[in-house]
């Protein structure tokens, strides 16, 4: 007799949740690595908020350093942009009943998508909701920059 095994749901035990599945699963990305991941929402942050790649000092960071948040998250839009992808998320999930997934992308997936998705995870669990948040490319190394913008 053969043992069957059933794939694991990585979003089954989100941060601070460990009995429920999430609600909500966030994935940043960067577009420059594949395409983006399949979603019900998508966020393109490449034209609207400002590049950390451009600067030497945060190039090498990524999107988890207080500083780079810090840098993104004053970005003129960038709170508003945040603050509706929540809305439509919740909004979405209230309707349907269905767990609902956001992705939100870069250039190289390690900057500005990743302080997003880390953003919405945290506006989202504020409204008692399970996220969890899954950063596809963070860990890749940095691109070099490129003609039609930023590196992340």
């Amino acid at each position: 007799m053969t043992a069957t095994t059933t794939p694991v749901d990585p979003w089954a035990n989100p941060e601070g949740s460990p009995d429920l599945p999430a609600q909500v699963v966030i994935t940043s990305f960067g577009y420059r690595h594949a395409g983006p991941p399949a979603a019900d929402l998508t966020v393109d942050a490449r034209r609207v908020l400002r590049d950390p790649h451009t600067s030497p000092a945060m190039r090498q960071r990524t999107g988890r350093s207080p500083k780079v948040r810090r840098h993104v998250l004053v970005t003129p839009g960038a709170r508003e942009l945040i603050r509706h992808t929540v809305v439509c998320a919740l909004d979405l999930m209230l309707a349907t009943g269905w767990r609902i997934t956001i992705a939100t992308g870069s250039t190289g997936g390690r900057h500005r998508s990743v302080v997003l998705a880390e953003e919405i995870a945290r506006l989202i669990r504020r409204e008692g909701i399970t996220a969890a948040v899954h950063h596809r490319d963070v860990d890749k190394p940095v691109l070099p920059a490129s003609t039609t913008g930023g590196g992340s």
